[in-house]
């Protein structure tokens, strides 16, 4: 059984402490990747304990006959952190699919998992585009414009700077 295999391992010290507020400019800066529960949830530590955990857990689901894995907020972990399960998931699976949420109309973000980690991510800016399209239609020229205008109008309307445009 999974709960036998991996069950709970994890004691106080396991978990980043403090946790702090994440809002406004810290949600994509270089903050965004440690300690950002809000005392909603909890943030383990990067550590060989906590690795070894997860890898098990992987390696049960790949036992299972999972082959492909969404990593969500992908944007909150370090590159270097993620590559880790990516390792592990591809030495034992090498058809393994990894795909990163990372929600961001910033492509620099993107390509700060894509490259290095060889996975794709979320196309954000699409989504963007085709929510502009659904809700304003042609009208306001959104269509003749593009993607990238969509995500950067966006982008502007949530106060974040996109490749040195300023915010709104």
């Amino acid at each position: 059984r999974l709960s036998e295999a991996v069950g709970p391992v994890f004691d106080a010290e396991d978990f980043q402490w403090p946790w702090l507020k994440m809002e406004g400019p810290h949600w994509d800066n270089a903050n965004r990747y440690e300690g950002w529960g809000n005392g909603e949830w909890s943030e383990l530590k990067w550590c060989p304990k906590v690795i070894d955990v997860h890898n098990r857990h992987l390696g049960e689901l790949l036992d299972a006959g999972v082959r492909g894995f969404r990593f969500d907020a992908v944007k909150h972990m370090r590159a270097k952190h993620l590559q880790e399960y990516a390792s592990f998931l591809r030495k034992r699976e090498p058809s393994v699919y990894i795909y990163g949420e990372v929600l961001s109309v910033d492509e620099a973000m993107h390509e700060e998992y894509m490259q290095p980690l060889s996975m794709p991510t979320t196309d954000f800016a699409l989504t963007v585009y085709f929510n502009a399209v659904a809700s304003d239609g042609a009208g306001d020229g959104i269509v003749a414009a593009g993607v990238r205008a969509a995500a950067m109008r966006a982008a502007a309307t949530e106060g974040v700077a996109v490749d040195g445009a300023p915010a709104a």
